[in-house]
């Protein structure tokens, strides 16, 4: 049986991304399709298959026509041919990579749904057109990497999870936080539950900050050996949320406050902290910076604000 409360928490969303991206993508299931990471082991041998919109990794999902979108695709290609860096394996698993590749190619299966989506429904002549024209004008593209690994241990590895992910469970674990899910790149928390906090606001926000500054500091020391950085950008919002227990697989939570921080989230900048006023009407000290009242997908105008630190 599952039971359900009414809390009021602070709901964190965070999002990892490469440089450059364009487009936002929201953590409700991408319009074009859902990521998915396939596993097979024979012996010592590990092989890995993933697939993702190119939309959650870059934010566009069209052919890369100007030297922005493609350096970003060149980063984006060059992070995913290292799963080393972007998966955490278990260290008793004892894992090396063996070989590895990264493609963007258009996705056939999204084109091959819509055709059969549109063969059913030939008699909504309206309907269908104005439907296939506004999918005509929008491509459809995914990345696709395969890497194979050598194991001295393959029964050992049990769980297979985004590398910076495990840093931030330690970090919201530090100001009681809950983990909540993650979906692709990215990564739900919140605080006021299971137990109820009356600064739930501040330790979301201070997890928040810290979150931004493990992840600046991991990009200059990746930028100083070569390797590409990774944006970060972080939403927060405070308001009443259901939370739920899920057994052995923890706790989800639902409610208007869920998805107003995935809101906040994607109207963020690169590195910075966007927060709600009911967020920072909790927080009583903090420094912020205005970003007035901005539009947002399905909702009326929200007023904004950066925080930078707590004082």
């Amino acid at each position: 049986m599952r039971i359900r409360l009414l809390c009021a928490a602070s709901v964190l969303v965070v999002t990892l991304a490469t440089a450059n991206a364009e487009q936002r993508r929201e953590l409700d299931a991408h319009e074009h399709g859902h990521g998915s990471l396939n596993i097979a082991v024979e012996g010592k041998t590990v092989a890995l298959e993933l697939r993702v919109p190119g939309a959650d990794i870059v934010g566009f999902e069209h052919a890369a026509k100007s030297d922005k979108d493609k350096a970003v695709l060149k980063t984006a290609k060059e992070k995913l041919s290292a799963p080393l860096s972007l998966f955490r394996l278990p260290d008793a698993a004892g894992c090396k990579l063996t070989s590895s590749f990264a493609h963007y190619t258009k996705d056939e299966d999204h084109a091959k749904h819509h055709e059969e989506h549109h063969g059913k429904h030939e008699g909504h002549h309206d309907e269908g057109d104005d439907h296939l024209e506004k999918h005509a004008k929008s491509e459809h593209a995914e990345f696709h990497a395969g890497y194979e690994l050598t194991c001295a241990a393959p029964d050992k590895l049990t769980t297979v999870d985004f590398a910076y992910f495990g840093a931030f469970d330690k970090i919201c674990e530090r100001f009681d936080l809950t983990r909540i899910k993650t979906i692709g790149d990215s990564y739900m928390a919140a605080a006021g539950i299971p137990a109820a906090s009356a600064d739930h606001a501040r330790d979301a926000v201070a997890a928040a900050l810290t979150i931004r500054d493990y992840v600046a500091a991991e990009n200059s020391a990746r930028v100083a050996l070569g390797e590409p950085a990774w944006e970060v950008r972080i939403g927060v919002h405070s308001g009443p949320v259901i939370a739920g227990s899920l057994g052995e697989h923890g706790i989800d939570i639902w409610g208007d406050t869920v998805n107003v921080a995935s809101r906040l989230e994607v109207a963020s900048d690169a590195g910075r902290v966007n927060i709600s006023e009911a967020t920072l009407t909790l927080l009583e000290n903090a420094t912020t910076e205005e970003r007035g009242t901005l539009p947002v997908k399905n909702k009326a105008p929200l007023r904004m604000f950066f925080v930078d630190q707590l004082i």
